[in-house]
């Protein structure tokens, strides 16, 4: 596992929520699940919690205590459940090498979940904000490659790891900064339109426009079995604008 230690600043890190809404394209093709449960994942995604060795318990409290010092930049008290681990792995290829970049990995919960289910000649780029997620991060993810610092200050080392044929982020990207949301932005370009940029919420629905402004295929996976009740906006074909 390659760990690079950088200075940190405030951007924000795992799950999304709050921020700017922009009005949805009219050719956007959108499949919403709601109020649909999502459908059982692949048998190649194991729940986060197989790894006994993995405090669950210290990594809740330090979940709740980031969120209670950092206030907006956490936008969720705990971890995400195995059942939004699931969805956010969609596509994760067993069969196949990718090159998969995770945003916001926050105490590794998905990233654990992303090197079960991925194929061993896969590569995996997990990008956390906040030091005291670090010793939690890893824990389970030696096939990682763990960078430690803000998006905006490491986005060009970032995309020289890529391009990424997946991008799977657990950031609230609607409320971050005007800086980091065109940093995301700008690495999901750079990997092209056949990449795919699946991006977490706890609020169903409520930022589709955001994201269909952003991207040309836009589908919603709703998750009724997360708590509170969440899903995940799977996108494809970047808009340049």
């Amino acid at each position: 596992m390659t760990v690079i230690d950088v200075d940190v600043a405030m951007v924000g890190n795992a799950t999304g929520g709050g921020g700017i809404v922009t009005q949805p394209s009219r050719a956007v093709r959108t499949t919403c699940m709601w109020p649909r449960f999502d459908p059982p994942m692949p048998s190649t995604v194991t729940p986060p919690d197989r790894h006994a060795e993995h405090d669950r318990w210290s990594e809740r409290l330090a979940f709740l205590g980031a969120l209670v010092r950092r206030g907006t930049t956490i936008a969720s008290a705990t971890p995400s459940s195995r059942w939004m681990c699931r969805e956010l792995c969609r596509f994760v290829d067993a069969a196949r090498p990718q090159s998969i970049l995770e945003l916001g990995a926050g105490t590794g919960v998905v990233t654990r979940a992303i090197v079960d289910a991925m194929h061993p000649a896969s590569r995996l780029c997990a990008v956390e904000l906040l030091p005291e997620f670090e010793r939690f991060l890893r824990q389970g993810t030696d096939r990682a490659t763990i960078v430690m610092g803000c998006v905006v200050e490491r986005a060009a080392a970032i995309e020289a790891l890529g391009p990424f044929d997946l991008v799977i982020s657990g950031l609230p990207t609607p409320s971050l900064p005007r800086a980091a949301r065109d940093a995301v932005r700008s690495l999901v370009r750079s990997c092209g339109s056949g990449a795919v940029f699946s991006q977490l919420t706890e609020i169903p629905m409520l930022y589709h426009g955001l994201y269909a402004s952003w991207f040309k295929d836009v589908d919603f996976r709703l998750v009724g079995l997360n708590v509170p009740p969440g899903g995940v906006y799977h996108c494809r074909r970047p808009r340049s604008r």
